[in-house]
């Protein structure tokens, strides 16, 4: 389920064409942080899923930059997940 956000929040158009840096990603997943340590804690997430979606060849780094793009298998990977993540909670929302 945290994926979810994640991958919405990756999907945004406006990272398709130049991609996305930690600072981008950052604002839009967590809260602004009260103190510098929990800042710090913030990029850490972000940077490790980020290491994570390359290892599965979601997203690549763009050379000489601090960037990194969606993949064709990104962009249709995490599309479908989660248009099976919102059919399934709208079924189950007609079934309760």
């Amino acid at each position: 389920p945290e994926e979810a956000k994640w991958f919405q929040v990756i999907l945004n158009g406006k990272f398709l064409i130049y991609g996305f840096r930690n600072a981008d990603l950052r604002p839009l997943i967590f809260s602004k942080p009260k103190h510098p340590k929990e800042k710090e804690q913030q990029m850490g997430k972000v940077t490790r899923f980020i290491k994570l979606m390359c290892a599965h060849g979601l997203v690549r780094k763009m050379p000489k930059t601090h960037r990194y793009r969606i993949t064709q298998k990104g962009q249709l990977t995490m599309s479908t997940a989660m248009s099976i993540r919102n059919s399934c909670l709208s079924q189950l929302e007609k079934a309760a």
